[in-house]
């Protein structure tokens, strides 16, 4: 009798026992919204799958542009999030030109004219080099500065946080960044000392200025 329960007992935890084994897939999107299901198709734009439990009702699709990552029942794992900044995303990216030349034209102002040299590393990442003629453009307070600055920096482009499906970037270099930099100053200025007794004296003063300096922005 006791046998007989114990394997009644057995039969009726199998299917549960079945169903802890096999797990389920999970699909975490954006928008943190973690989906329990079955996966039955994953396709290059959109994910094909049965919500948990219910795998004889309708199919549901989730696009693989709002999808962060799945992690499969056999515990493998699919980053959508680092495959959505990929080559593949950048719209004829064998023929763009990785390297760009900028002139500043508004530095003029503040009296240096400054150029600067840009190349991507890959989609996201690129480093940028700068040099700088100090003493040239507006120089309001006769100062007559002359020198030169270079500098160095890393640009993190963001990945837009959301998409159309089908849309492409337009360039490697283009959209939001935020870039840490680095740079160094050597010049020499006219400096006045003010004698309430005597004339004023201008003599020439060297600066040798180091600058850490972190930029946000979008090109």
């Amino acid at each position: 009798m006791k046998n007989f329960l114990v394997i009644a007992m057995l039969i009726a935890l199998l299917p549960f026992a079945q169903a802890q084994d096999s797990g389920s897939d999970k699909i975490y999107l954006k928008d943190k919204t973690v989906i329990e299901c079955k996966i039955v198709e994953i396709g290059s734009s959109e994910i094909k799958y049965y919500p948990l439990g219910e795998e004889d009702g309708p199919l549901f699709t989730v696009e693989t542009i709002r999808i962060e990552r799945i992690v499969l029942a056999n515990g493998k794992e699919m980053n959508y999030a680092e495959l959505n900044k990929g080559a593949v995303n950048y719209t004829a990216l064998e023929d763009q030109k990785k390297n760009a030349f900028k002139v500043n034209l508004l530095s003029i102002l503040n009296t240096n004219l400054s150029l600067s040299y840009e190349r991507s590393i890959k989609p996201g990442r690129s480093f940028e080099t700068g040099l700088g003629f100090i003493g040239i453009g507006t120089d309001l307070n006769e100062r007559e500065p002359r020198g030169a600055f270079v500098s160095l920096s890393y640009k993190f482009f963001r990945s837009p946080d959301w998409y159309i499906q089908g849309m492409k970037y337009g360039h490697i270099l283009n959209g939001v960044y935020f870039k840490p930099e680095v740079s160094l100053s050597v010049y020499d200025h006219n400096v006045g000392y003010f004698d309430p007794f005597a004339p004023t004296t201008i003599t020439r003063e060297s600066v040798v200025a180091v600058a850490a300096i972190a930029t946000i922005g979008r090109q």
